[in-house]
């Protein structure tokens, strides 16, 4: 693949966050993008698999038992291939080696990916608003830029150094070797074995997506009466866990307004638009 095939797909990914109107300074839930362009997504209960897309029914198939990083940049690469206008694809957990036109096609959606969940200006606006170093950024500021750009750690990572060249390889190796069950643990105050979300005045765009059993760390204590969010003791820290499956709003501070708080069931198995719905 070469330098104009690359450029051709970036500019691709930045045309769709342009025409859904998503400003630079703001991410997005790639789900509800996939519903807005016109797409089915869908929970699986597939340990072995990854994503998958169908080609005659528009329908993106997400196993649930994937770490919700990993979720997202796969649902951004099944929708690569809509975009595209490829077959039906089909990605495993344990690669067994693409190849020829397969292999070709998945280069294109895991580029297409990153530049759409992860565009450069959007990246430099999350570090600049937080007055963080983009070129030596230490991992609780990768964890927090991933979690706001609806990425993992290690996709973030990846893209800083091979997508962006925002990082030279010697900080890449050494990032690359901090896991993100440490980086949960010291931000947090807790062993935390499920997702952790960082959240702060600078978030923008997007709803925070969680699941029963995921923490989310806020700057202060919020009031939230309708029993979605708990407050976890911790010294020290603002700490909540989502309890139930729903809808929710927290105030952060400065925001104008509020953020909705999307609450789904641990390890959901259904259609992605019903995911939020309370068990009443």
């Amino acid at each position: 693949m070469d330098t104009q095939e690359i450029s051709n797909i970036i500019k691709k990914a930045l045309k769709i966050r342009l025409k859904q109107k998503i400003q630079i300074d703001e991410t997005f839930c790639i789900l509800d993008m996939a519903k807005e362009l016109g797409i089915e997504v869908k929970f699986v209960g597939i340990k072995s698999l990854e994503g998958a897309y169908l080609k005659e029914t528009h329908t993106i198939l997400l196993s649930t038992f994937r770490p919700e990083g990993r979720i997202r940049f796969t649902c951004a690469h099944e929708l690569g291939h809509f975009i595209f206008q490829h077959g039906d694809s089909f990605d495993e957990l344990v690669d067994k080696g693409a190849t020829g036109t397969n292999k070709r096609e998945e280069k294109m959606c895991d580029i297409f990916a990153s530049f759409l969940l992860m565009p450069e200006t959007t990246v430099n606006s999350f570090f600049h608003s937080h007055d963080w170093s983009i070129n030596s950024p230490n991992p609780s500021e990768i964890y927090a830029a991933a979690n706001w750009l609806g990425a993992s750690y290690s996709s973030l990572l990846n893209h800083l150094y091979f997508g962006l060249k925002k990082i030279d390889k010697r900080t890449f190796d050494n990032l690359v070797k901090i896991q993100p069950k440490n980086i949960k643990s010291s931000l947090s105050g807790r062993h935390i074995t499920s997702n952790l979300l960082i959240v702060d005045s600078h978030w923008k765009g997007r709803p925070i997506d969680m699941q029963i059993g995921d923490y989310l760390l806020l700057a202060h204590q919020i009031d939230n009466t309708d029993g979605i969010l708990t407050l976890v003791a911790t010294p020290g820290k603002f700490l909540y866990q989502a309890n139930r499956p729903g809808l929710s709003f927290v105030k952060i501070q400065n925001d104008n307004g509020g953020l909705a708080v999307r609450v789904r069931r641990n390890e959901y198995v259904g259609r992605s638009i019903f995911r939020h719905l309370g068990e009443d």
